[in-house]
């Protein structure tokens, strides 16, 4: 049976949603002792596993798009910048912003500071490659 949908999906009022719904029934729509449009129990009984099958595919695709947009949020953090009291007078706010974020990059450790953050010894790194 191919997937319904919503009888409100394009439906304005609610005379435009039942008019949808009879549309999608078809042959299934009667009228009830006062002229009302109805379906039987058994078609209302098909229509209410179909219904909630639908609702869980939506609720299934919304959780997909949720950990997606969790994991591009995690993978692209937004750079927060800096606080404003601590630009200084006389700098614009975009130069000192400039500025914190390139002090925000990682940087090469000097012979010095490696030396000291590790066990004392010093690490040679040629300039030019050696093959071998």
């Amino acid at each position: 049976m191919p997937p319904r949908h919503s009888a409100g999906d394009n439906a304005r009022t609610p005379r435009d949603a039942i008019a949808a719904l009879a549309a999608q029934l078809d042959g299934e729509v009667v009228l009830d002792d006062l002229g009302r449009r109805c379906v039987t129990r058994e078609v209302a009984r098909r229509l209410f596993p179909e219904r909630a099958a639908a609702e869980v595919r939506l609720r299934e695709a919304r959780e997909r798009l949720d950990a997606q947009f969790i994991e591009q949020a995690a993978a692209n953090p937004v750079w927060a910048g800096i606080p404003a009291g601590t630009i200084p007078d006389g700098v614009s706010p975009a130069a000192a912003m400039l500025v914190a974020a390139k002090a925000a990059q990682p940087r090469r450790q000097s012979v010095l500071e490696h030396a000291l953050a590790n066990d004392g010894s010093i690490e040679y790194h040629p300039i030019e490659q050696v093959p071998g």
